[in-house]
């Protein structure tokens, strides 16, 4: 949402927290309008990326999970500052989604969608 000036837009949710240099500005619920002072947080580049929906080519349906066709199994993996961690290979989808939940509890605890 955007609220016009005299001579600028701003983004709804940068007028009600304001700018902070090297944050993000991150609606916890994932809801772009939902800006409610109580959901909108300060987070830096890389938290604000895992707060996100999956991608729209996303075919298994879970963000840092992936069939890998050549070794016939599911591999999970995580990003965090800039750096992508790989969690493991799977037989089974749902060792592959366990797998990458329990690293979004270590790596992101507090941080996680509600």
């Amino acid at each position: 949402m955007r609220i016009n000036g005299k001579r600028k837009t701003t983004l709804l949710h940068v007028y009600i927290m304001g700018k902070v240099k090297d944050k993000k500005i991150d609606h916890e619920n994932c809801k772009k309008y939902d800006n409610r002072r109580e959901n909108l947080r300060y987070v830096n580049n890389s938290t604000n990326g895992f707060n996100s929906d999956s991608q729209c080519n996303n075919t298994s349906g879970k963000v840092g999970v992936s069939y890998h066709v050549k070794n016939n199994c599911w591999t999970a993996q995580i990003r965090k500052n800039w750096k992508q961690i790989y969690l493991g290979s799977f037989k089974k989808y749902e060792d592959a989604v366990q797998a990458r939940k329990q690293a979004e509890v270590e790596y992101f605890g507090e941080l996680k969608k509600i």
